[in-house]
């Protein structure tokens, strides 16, 4: 008996005195002190920018990608200012520079595309850029097309989406070409927008003027499961992608944000222009950037305008993670989108 007791009281001492794992620090997006990051580029004539496309792996750790009229750049916040990323130095002379993603600091994804030359002729092949930590490495396929849209489930399981229906697939060794065909005819180009796997079936958003499609890829085929007539509203998904960490599949754009379920999209909430970004910084909780301002909170199906910049800066995408939000806005000038800034929220 005295043992019993003796073993009780040591594993209450035990249980009092030992450290509780304490939970994850989490920042209220509503509570965010907001900034303004100037992006300073290296060529000093920049007047115009236009960057379209933000991704971190950390507040330390972010880039935002797009285009100048000194050509498109590869931006780096290192948690204290924004800096260029020159991969020419790498050989890489890249035309387009279109949309960023990644998995940790030394794995990080760009989608482009890249001049060059076969013998005298210069060819605009699609292209991704990948910086693996130490230097940035080229991979691009033998086809006349720019990747729109990139997106990766893991390092072994890349997509990239281009125009004229060309997409490409990166299985941790190569980039292998694809084609997704409709009847596009010479008037109008077809854009795929964004591709992404979820329970195992691959997905794609995209455009032809002036109809949406929804493709599957089944049997090595892509085939459409339905499309809808742009012009005019009342769209039925959006032109981009989100797969969260509990497995939900977010389409958004114009309009607003559906969720996938099953075989159908289902409207979660509706906004008066389009969405440009959305990203998951906490389990199942969303920071949303509409085009003309507005940045909302999202989670449990509660939206929430947490933000109003003004219509003069134009959202144009969002990364956050638990402690830190980014979000590339382009001042409108003149009725024009001229320069970039990155608001900062902490």
């Amino acid at each position: 008996m005295k043992k019993i007791l003796l073993l009780l009281s040591l594993l209450v001492y035990l249980s009092c005195n030992s450290n509780p794992i304490s939970p994850e620090y989490v920042k209220d997006p509503r509570d965010y002190t907001w900034t303004i990051d100037t992006i300073k580029y290296e060529d000093t004539t920049i007047i115009q920018s236009l960057l379209s496309s933000i991704w971190g792996s950390s507040e330390t750790d972010v880039y935002a990608v797009g285009h100048t009229d000194s050509g498109d750049k590869i931006m780096h916040y290192n948690g204290s200012l924004w800096e260029e990323v020159n991969i020419r130095k790498y050989g890489i002379v890249a035309t387009k520079i279109e949309a960023v993603t990644g998995f940790s600091n030394y794995d990080v994804w760009v989608s482009g595309q890249t001049q060059i030359f076969t013998g005298q002729k210069p060819n605009l092949w699609g292209s991704a850029f990948h910086f693996n930590g130490t230097k940035w490495e080229l991979f691009n396929i033998q086809a006349e097309t720019f990747f729109i849209g990139i997106w990766g489930g893991d390092p072994n399981n890349i997509w990239l989406s281009g125009d004229w229906g060309i997409v490409a697939h990166y299985d941790g060794i190569s980039l292998t070409p694809d084609t997704i065909k409709i009847a596009v005819g010479s008037d109008s180009n077809f854009f795929v927008y964004q591709i992404v796997e979820h329970n195992n079936v691959i997905h794609s958003v995209s455009f032809k003027y002036p109809y949406y499609y929804w493709h599957k890829k089944i049997n090595n085929d892509w085939v459409v499961i339905d499309s809808f007539y742009a012009k005019g509203g009342n769209y039925k998904w959006g032109a981009h992608f989100l797969k969260t960490t509990n497995n939900k599949l977010f389409s958004f754009g114009f309009e607003g944000l559906w969720e996938l379920n099953g075989n159908q999209w289902v409207k979660m909430f509706s906004v008066l222009s389009s969405l440009s970004g959305v990203t998951e910084y906490y389990m199942d909780r969303y920071i949303a950037t509409e085009y003309f301002g507005k940045v909302y909170h999202y989670s449990n199906n509660n939206l929430e305008l947490i933000k109003d910049f003004g219509s003069g800066f134009e959202l144009a995408d969002v990364w956050a993670n638990n402690k830190e939000c980014f979000i590339v806005a382009n001042i409108a000038g003149g009725g024009i989108a001229s320069k970039t800034v990155v608001l900062h929220g902490k």
